[in-house]
This record gives structure tokens, sequence and C-alpha cells, in this order.
């Protein structure tokens, strides 16, 4: 038995993964499966691989002919290098031939890139008892993930990163690893020769990500119009929009208000303010009432929910699409003068 930490995932990736003929890489992260995955492989081919090396199988398939997968782990590269068998989806494959996979420790590696997996049964019960088989679980990144996954990424592009500007990004961010990433690179080149990356450009690139998609959606949570979040949440999700991006969109909207409120406190022109926020002129309109319907203390509330939809799709990431819908509803009953549900 074998289960492999995230703090352990480096030393594993680096040498330890040689201890076991199959690694099972599953969770609800789809991103960060992915990732793993790529990591490993590279990892057990080894510096510029021979692509037949590489073998690529998945579970339909192989349910129909199981003895390919025997043959394919036992089979001798072509021109000496090293040959890694990936399994993607095991799908109807029975875990008996994993287990017999195992069993035979086949200097060839067997890496399983599969989703979430129930505990306590199939591939999952196998792996975490079999001692010949790894089992690397991958769900959404913790909050000092996010911030050593910004830190990371951002210096590998010759960036820093405010401490205002990083909590806003984490915020945006997790549900799933692939997003984060894409997410933290096209704020990096946004920020082009800056060397430090501000909270005002976090939320200047991070309102942008899908801002005709989602913002009417959001217009409509903060205006009240409960009766026209869930049909409109479920087209959003169904043309492939994450919930994660629009909780991220929410929160910025959120951040964008408070904003907006103190410039207007502070005798600030609020037309000004939205064109240095790069507030779209459709949306104008709605940002105007917005700002008049919403009060500090409502914001603060805004946030808290907002904040807390973001880290329950973190913790189960099945349940991402009715945790937003939930939290949209929540707003418009703030926005309506009424008690948050969420």
């Amino acid at each position: 038995m074998a289960v492999i930490r995230p703090a352990d995932l480096a030393r594993f990736r680096a040498a330890g993964w040689k201890n076991y003929p199959v690694i099972l890489v599953y969770g609800g992260d789809e991103g960060n499966i992915r990732e793993t995955v790529a990591g490993l492989l590279a990892a057990a081919a080894g510096p510029n691989p021979d692509p037949l090396d590489l073998v690529e199988l998945d579970g339909d398939s192989l349910a129909q002919d199981p003895a390919r997968l025997a043959d394919e782990l036992n089979a001798l590269s072509m021109f000496g290098g090293q040959r890694v068998v990936h399994l993607r989806d095991p799908g109807r494959l029975a875990a008996a031939h994993i287990e017999t996979a195992a069993e035979a420790a086949s200097p060839t590696p067997l890496i399983i890139e599969a989703g979430e997996l129930r505990p306590g049964t199939g591939l999952r019960a196998l792996a975490e008892r079999h001692k010949a088989i790894a089992a690397v679980a991958c769900y959404s990144d913790t909050a000092r993930d996010l911030r050593s996954l910004i830190d990371t990424a951002l210096a590998a592009s010759g960036h820093t990163i405010t401490r205002e500007g990083r909590e806003l990004l984490a915020g945006a961010l997790g549900a799933d690893r692939g997003l984060s990433r894409s997410e933290i690179e096209k704020l990096a080149l946004y920020a082009g020769d800056a060397k430090e990356i501000t909270i005002e450009m976090v939320a200047t690139i991070v309102s942008d990500a899908g801002r005709h998609d989602v913002g009417p959606l959001i217009d409509r949570a903060f205006a009240g119009a409960i009766g026209e979040i869930e049909p409109e949440a479920n087209r959003l999700f169904a043309s492939g929009i994450h919930p994660s991006a629009l909780l991220s969109q929410t929160l910025t909207h959120v951040f964008l208000l408070r904003r907006a409120l103190a410039a207007r406190a502070g005798d600030a022109d609020l037309s000004q303010f939205k064109k240095m926020n790069r507030i779209h002129f459709s949306r104008a309109p709605a940002f105007d009432q917005a700002a008049q319907r919403w009060s500090g203390t409502r914001l603060d509330q805004a946030l808290d929910l907002v904040s807390a939809a973001v880290l329950n799709t973190r913790k189960s990431a099945r349940l991402a699409e009715p945790v937003t819908i939930r939290a949209l509803w929540s707003l418009a009953r703030l926005a309506r003068g009424g008690e948050s549900t969420a």
C-alpha cells in the first residue's frame, strides 16, 4: 500500500515511482490529474524519449481485449529506450487485470489516469491495499497550494506579486489546476515588463476572463433577479463555462463594487472609475444600479458567501455547479435586502 500525499509528490516524481510497476492517478481536479500524469510520464520515459515507446491505451478498448495490456507491458523497445504504458480512463476494464499487471512487475511502468473514484471500491481499493501499486490522489488546491503555485509560476516568468494581489488571485482560482495555470499565465502576459503585479492588475485581468459570457448573470444576481439565475447558470455550464470561472468573476465584481463605493465616498467620478476598471459599456447601467443598491456591509456579506462557495467547490468538485447556483441565489436575496442562506 502506497498512498502518495501532495507534499511527497515531488520526491515521488523524481525517483519514488521506480519502486512501483503500477501508478494510479485519480481525483476530482482534472487539471491537477493531467499535470501529475504528464510529470510522471516525463520522469518514466526519460529525456528525449522515442514517441513509439509511449503507448496510449483506454479502458473501454482493453475491456474488449484485456490480453493487450500484458502484451504492451512485456513488449521490448525497438531502439532500446524505456517504454511506458499510459492507460486513460480505465472504465470497464476489470481491476483484476490491473492487479495481474502489478503482480507481474514488468519493467514497463503502467501509469493509469482516472477521474473521481469512490473510496473502498474497485480500482481505488485495489491500489490502496496493494504493495506494488502507488495511488496518487489529485484534488483541488488548498489556499496554501494556490499561493505557492502563483509564486512559482510568476517567478518563472520573471514577476513578483503583492500580498493583496496574491490573495485576490488565490480567491479566484482553485477548482482546476489547469484553469489556475491558464489564468496565472494570462496575468503574466498582461503584466509584460512590469516586474511586480499589483491588485489592480489582478482585478483587471481576472475580470476580463469570460466577461461577456458570465457578466449578465452576475449582474442579475446583484440586481436580485432570483428566478433568472438557475436557467442562465445551467446554460453557461452547458456551454463549457466552469463554475470556478463564474465564481471568480463574481468575487472580482464584489471587489469592484467595494472600491466603487469607496471612490464615491471620496467624491471620485464614478464614470472615470468605470473607465479605469474597464467596465464594459453594456454592463455600465447594471453596475451603476448595483453601486446604488449595495452597502458596504452587504458587500462584506457577499464576499464571505462567495469565498465560502469557492472553498466548497474545491472540497467537492462534483457539487460545484449547485454550490455556485446557491451562492448566486444568496447574492440575489442580499440584493433584495434579505438574509443570505449560503
